[in-house]
């Protein structure tokens, strides 16, 4: 009876749509995300001539035909099922009638996030003049610059912050107010002809700087809007705040004459700074005017966040001059094997550090993250390979050992990372493969598994071992000793913690090792800090160890001498 009753329910509830959507002029479809038609209004029948039972439950290839649906229909609905609205014009050739349409169509979200179906609008566009290409999109986009216009915005951001309000992974939008400066001056000089183009340039400029699921507008004469959709944390919109105002900056070469446009930036958050619309563009404009004012090429609303964001941005310029300045630094912390009772070195792990010319020697804690979200970790990774073979040139003549360095997760799935290596070796002078170890963490060959796979085999192959680091603190650790071919395991140095006094940390450890090595993985114990420790993780089955007992990280010329004595 429950579910009759929920059925009926649902049909009423149909009924009443149709109802409601009949009403409208527009051409109105329900598609779900098999691209099949759920709901149609009678100005869509009308449309395709087809009565309503013929058109619902079927897809959308059948009523407009295969080719049509692949080259222009699929992939627009394929981008509002991601999430995103889409508005075109075009020409649907239906039957023996070849009409232009305006489309727009707009994801429909169920249950929170996820997006299952698309609303559909189509209009039938009559046009007054022979410009009919133009005609057909004048109404949402500026004409100069082909962007969506003012009017577009409104209607756009403001769904945007309706989709943020109820979605749990990307609850921001970040707002950019962009005024761009100069062009009274650019036209009175040399006319509104250039002054046109340039504008137009600039748009484009600012338009590569974006992503598929970011827009743009223009607001007004020499003002434009972005809105930013998929962003984690509102101070990462200075880089693109200044990315934009670099690439805007850049002077044009007209007549034998370097034309520059100023450009100034106010970002706005939601919902931080602004509860809607209207109040985002209003704070986001009120901060580009005071960025003007200060001189500054972009400014947050919030001051706090500014501060934030201005320090990241300083960071990340400090990031890439760093390698100029040639300020990344190895230290290298000895790996021992006991034999006999006694402990040997078999060799190191390279572990990365920042000389910063004001904040001295830093930790990878401090920049890494900032790295690889601008992707400069890319470079870090290939200075480190080479950095590390060289040293293993040098060292192999004072003792057999291995050096492991740690490999980020954008470096190790980059297609080109074996080149990298080999590229590496070869510049040393080809030492031997074996014995380089590249470090990756848990949480990278869980979030790819089968490229990770494919890659640790190929470095096999090379005769370079694979090494998983920080193991156990991931959330999958045990289906990765199954799945991932990796011939070393590193355990975590947290689950050194209390050894010396529990039973109960030393039975967990123990497992861990077992674990460990009942899939024929090499156990690897971090965080050896005393004799004791020592003692129990050899006792337990770990195969080599590392820690301050062991050795403090050091130098390779003072790592050298060690190997020496």
């Amino acid at each position: 009876m429950a579910a009759s009753s929920d059925d009926t329910a649902r049909q009423d509830a149909l009924e009443r749509y149709r109802y409601i959507i009949n009403l409208a002029r527009d051409c109105i479809s329900f598609i779900d995300a098999d691209y099949r038609y759920v709901i149609v209004n009678e100005a869509y029948c009308s449309m395709v001539n087809r009565r309503y039972d013929d058109i619902v439950g079927r897809t959308v290839p059948e009523i407009w035909g295969a080719e049509l649906f692949q080259e222009q229909i699929k992939p627009r609905l394929e981008r509002a099922l991601q999430g995103y609205p889409v508005e075109y014009t075009t020409r649907f050739r239906f039957e023996d009638a070849e009409r232009p349409r305006e489309v727009r169509l707009f994801p429909y979200y169920e249950n929170g996030d996820r997006v299952t179906h698309v609303v559909a609008f189509t209009r039938e566009v009559e046009p007054s003049n022979k410009a009919l290409p133009w005609v057909d999109e004048q109404d949402y986009r500026d004409r100069l610059t082909g962007l969506y216009n003012r009017e577009t915005m409104e209607v756009s951001v403001t769904q945007q912050l309706l989709h943020a309000e109820r979605s749990t992974t990307h609850p921001l939008r970040v707002l950019l107010f962009i005024s761009l400066r100069n062009f009274k001056t650019i036209n009175r000089m040399h006319g509104h002809q250039i002054s046109d183009v340039l504008l137009e340039n600039t748009a484009r400029r600012m338009s590569k700087c974006l992503r598929k699921s970011d827009f743009i507008f223009r607001f007004d004469s020499n003002n434009f809007v972005i809105l930013i959709t998929e962003i984690t944390r509102s101070e990462d919109a200075s880089l693109v705040a200044q990315k934009i105002h670099d690439q805007v900056i850049v002077p044009y070469r007209v007549q034998d004459a370097d034309l520059h446009v100023g450009c100034y930036i106010g970002i706005a958050v939601f919902p931080r700074d602004a509860e809607n619309t209207n109040e985002l563009i209003k704070h986001a404009n009120s901060a580009s005017v005071e960025a003007e004012d200060r001189d500054q090429p972009f400014l947050f609303y919030d001051e706090e966040l500014h501060r934030r964001a201005v320090s990241r941005d300083e960071m990340h310029t400090q990031l890439r001059r760093a390698f100029e300045a040639d300020e990344f630094r190895f230290l290298y912390q000895p790996l021992v094997g006991v034999k006999d009772g006694r402990t040997r070195i078999v060799g190191a792990e390279a572990l990365l550090r920042w000389n910063h010319p004001r904040h001295g020697l830093l930790l990878p804690a401090s920049f890494l993250r900032l790295a690889e979200e601008t992707h400069l970790v890319l470079a870090i990774d290939k200075w480190a390979l080479f950095e590390v073979c060289r040293t293993i040139a040098q060292l192999v003549r004072l003792r057999d050992l291995v050096l492991s360095v740690n490999i980020s997760s954008l470096g190790f799935i980059d297609p080109h990372f074996t080149e990298i290596v080999q590229g590496a070796l070869h510049a040393a002078g080809n030492p031997d493969p074996r014995h380089l170890r590249i470090e990756v963490t848990e949480s990278m060959s869980i979030g790819h598994v089968e490229s990770a796979t494919k890659r640790v085999k190929t470095l096999q192959e090379m005769g370079i071992d694979v090494w998983i680091d920080d193991f156990g603190v991931g959330q999958s650790s045990l289906a990765m000793l199954r799945s991932f071919p990796a011939r070393g395991v590193k355990v975590d140095r947290s689950f050194l913690d209390g050894v010396e006094d529990s039973r109960r940390e030393r039975e967990y450890l123990q497992s861990i090792i077992f674990a460990i090595k009942a899939r024929e993985r090499m156990p690897i114990v971090e965080g050896i800090t005393n004799r004791k420790r020592l003692e129990i993780a050899y006792a337990l089955g770990g195969a080599l160890f590392q820690g301050y007992y062991i050795g403090h990280p050091r130098s390779r010329s003072r790592f050298a001498r060690l190997l020496s004595s």
